[in-house]
């Protein structure tokens, strides 16, 4: 099993975002942490862009068979997903490239947890806007 722990961070005064990315591959006992820089103009945004960034790494991998639990504490994000749905206009184009990659794993689960249980995650998007 993979389980993936993903945040974003946005910093309003420059402008800036970042993700964060932990991967543990329970069989085979490893862990991966990335940072990446986002061009999102607010958390929100960056939020879906981090999990529409993961997934199309696992789609380049091709672990389309595998079990995978992405884990979030964004709510919107996971709700949209759950729902395939957003409201907001300004997240629906992302939110269709996100459900297109999902839909072609046949083992592929999304998980709200709370901003406590995903520090990882918080502190490399956190470090990820110090980024270029």
């Amino acid at each position: 099993m993979i389980k993936i722990y993903i945040d974003a961070a946005y910093n309003p005064r420059n402008n800036k975002s970042g993700g964060g990315i932990v991967i543990v591959n329970t069989d085979k006992k490893e862990q991966q942490q990335l940072k990446i820089a986002l061009q999102a103009g607010d958390n929100h945004t960056a939020e879906f862009k981090v999990m529409d960034y993961i997934l199309q790494e696992l789609a380049n991998q091709k672990l389309f068979n595998e079990m995978i639990m992405i884990h979030s504490d964004s709510k919107i994000v996971i709700q949209s997903i759950e729902k395939r749905y957003a409201q907001n206009d300004t997240f629906k184009d992302i939110l269709a490239a996100i459900l297109q990659k999902a839909d072609q794993f046949s083992l592929l689960f999304f998980n709200w947890i709370a901003e406590k249980e995903n520090r990882g995650a918080d502190q490399l998007a956190k470090q990820a806007l110090m980024l270029d």
